[in-house]
């Protein structure tokens, strides 16, 4: 939990998850997508920042947000807040890559409009 609050308490952080949320949603305005409709996934959502903040783009109907700590999971819970929280599902994931199939939620098959993934990959063992 110490690991947590220190990771979402470091402004450098809420920095580079401004930045990653500024090219996705200059993106979704260049492509025309404002009716309020996208579905996205926030793959590894950790705290929230992002999520919360891609609910300030009028394009975002709901978020999928993912991470493979429950800690984190709670965190952005607090983020999104309760009016987003109904429009967000929250999905712990296995760390067995081979299980992700049988966690998401039925949405629409499994599809997302938009699938972000900022600040993951470097956790991701080579494999």
């Amino acid at each position: 939990v110490e690991a947590v609050e220190e990771y979402d308490g470091n402004p450098e952080v809420h920095k580079a998850n401004q930045h990653v949320f500024d090219m996705i949603a200059a993106r979704i305005a260049e492509k025309g997508c404002a009716d309020g409709s996208l579905r996205v996934l926030d793959y590894g959502c950790g705290p929230g920042i992002l999520s919360q903040s891609l609910y300030t783009c009028p394009a975002v109907n709901a978020i999928t947000a993912t991470d493979v700590s429950a800690a984190m999971l709670d965190l952005c819970r607090v983020k999104v807040g309760e009016e987003n929280g109904a429009k967000t599902t929250f999905v712990v994931l296995p760390e067995d890559s081979a299980q992700l199939e049988t966690v998401f939620p039925d949405s629409e098959n499994g599809t997302y409009d938009v699938v972000v993934m900022a600040h993951v990959l470097h956790h991701i063992p080579r494999e």
